[in-house]
């Protein structure tokens, strides 16, 4: 086709209505025929104006490839901020390296577990030995007040400076924790001998022993595993009644009472000014009893009055749990 239409309109002036009669001539499609019809009228009309007819050529050549766009040379790769573009390299098999398993990490070695001594070690140990008037001495040192073995019962002494002993044969470390206050305890050696010991501070795992002067640490698996319960307190009264206080009966002690249960309970205080431990009151002190694990039975005794007093954390008292 291209052949004939250059054969036959290489050179006429009208070389515009040459080619569109061999189109026609030729049955092209109509889609090939109205293109090259308006490429055929804006060339024409240019090379008309300038008065030129050896253009005919180059148009037959461009209307023979319509839709058969010559394919483009790709650009050349632009450079990034001046560097120069890389070639890709042909994709190689990458040699992937496995790790040898990794061993588990270790952790750091940090500074090595003091282990605390036996009962039997601090035993053995002279210094750690005490005898019962050396453990009051500790004991009445703890809360200010001297002792002196060779005037007789700890008791007499400790009351002549306003303090009083209970001896109690059952107890608990729970309970020494709430009361909050040093103790003798009495442990129950390998060989069945009994060994005071003075129990200043409760940790959590360990207790803080002082004896001549020094300070022991002992597990507290070993002090629970030789203490049976027996231990003795020292408390200080205050302006606590100096006798137990029943139900029913009218005691000075009784405005006391009134007064620390309601400073217990953040209340202000009672103007109640009788002196009569009347049934309401009674209901006060057995609620009282049953939240601090008490015996419930409406007797303000030794062990309520110390629970109300270590609750009160008074001033100038020697204090068991340091963070109580």
């Amino acid at each position: 086709m291209c052949l004939d239409l250059l054969v036959t309109c290489g050179n006429p002036f009208d070389v515009a209505e040459c080619i569109r009669n061999a189109l026609e001539v030729a049955a092209q499609p109509d889609d090939v025929r109205s293109g090259a019809d308006e490429a055929i009228t804006h060339i024409d009309k240019g090379l008309k104006t300038v008065g030129r007819t050896d253009g005919a050529g180059d148009l037959i050549v461009l209307l023979c490839n319509l839709g058969n766009a010559p394919a483009l040379p790709e650009p050349a790769p632009e450079q990034f901020l001046g560097a120069p573009a890389s070639t890709p390299a042909p994709t190689a098999a990458l040699a992937v390296e496995t790790p040898a398993a990794a061993h588990p990490s270790e952790p750091a070695a940090g500074p090595p577990a003091v282990e605390l001594p036996t009962l039997a070690t601090l035993l053995a140990d002279p210094k750690f030995t005490l005898t019962t008037d050396a453990a009051v001495a500790e004991l009445l040192a703890l809360w200010g007040a001297p002792y002196d073995p060779a005037r007789g019962e700890p008791c007499i002494q400790a009351q002549e400076r306003g303090l009083r002993c209970l001896y109690q044969r059952r107890g608990t470390l729970s309970e020494l924790r709430r009361v909050n206050w040093p103790a003798i305890l009495s442990l129950v050696a390998a060989d069945g001998t009994e060994r005071p010991v003075v129990v200043t501070a409760l940790g959590y795992d360990h207790a803080q022993l002082v004896a001549n002067g020094s300070t022991f640490k002992l597990p507290l698996a070993e002090l629970s595993y030789y203490w049976y319960g027996d231990h003795l307190l020292l408390w200080r009264p205050g302006q606590a009644p100096a006798r137990d206080l029943v139900p029913g009966v009218n005691d000075e002690g009784v405005r006391w009472l009134r007064n620390t249960l309601a400073q217990l309970a953040h209340e202000p205080a009672t103007m109640e000014s009788s002196t009569l431990y009347d049934g309401a009151l009674e209901q006060r002190v057995r609620a009282y009893q049953r939240a601090h694990q008490l015996t419930v039975d409406g007797i303000v005794g030794a062990r309520t009055q110390i629970a109300m007093l270590a609750e009160l954390d008074l001033p100038d008292t020697p204090s068991l749990v340091k963070d109580h």
